[in-house]
């Protein structure tokens, strides 16, 4: 039986680290295509005490989602008198990335970064959350 040394175990070390980071492009860009295309959208929170449920507040809003494969992304949501998320219609275009288990939406032009956890991912939905009070469901809009 050999003993790995010096060299022999750095080189292991380097080689090893260098699958892992392939496999890790590997897996992002898999998601990535899994990511891009249009979706339907509906974000969802809850009231912060039972007493709001009493309210006129909606605590939901449809929207669509578009991600683009060069890193761009339209947001719309379809607000509404009464819905905590808008009373009217947002759009925005901003830009995307992944992160380990996160999906990062930005304005180049700020500080302005929205990071979702990603909580499920298929062809057919994807399901985040924003501070673990707030749910996005994306279904795939074929």
């Amino acid at each position: 039986m050999r003993v790995v040394r010096g060299n022999n175990f750095f080189a292991l070390s380097a080689f090893l680290s260098l699958i892992l980071q392939m496999f890790s492009c590997a897996t992002t860009k898999n998601k990535e295509e899994l990511i891009v295309g249009e979706w339907n959208a509906e974000w969802k929170t809850t009231p912060a005490d039972s007493t709001d449920e009493r309210n006129e507040l909606q605590y939901n809003m449809n929207g669509k989602i578009v991600f683009q494969s060069n890193g761009l992304v339209e947001v719309v949501g379809y607000g509404f008198p009464g819905c905590v998320f808008s009373n009217d219609t947002l759009m925005n275009k901003l830009h995307w990335s992944l992160g380990p288990g996160t999906i990062s939406m930005h304005n180049l032009k700020d500080q302005f970064d929205m990071k979702y956890n990603i909580r499920r991912l298929n062809h057919a939905e994807l399901e985040l959350s924003l501070m673990n009070d707030i749910t996005l469901r994306l279904t795939r809009n074929y």
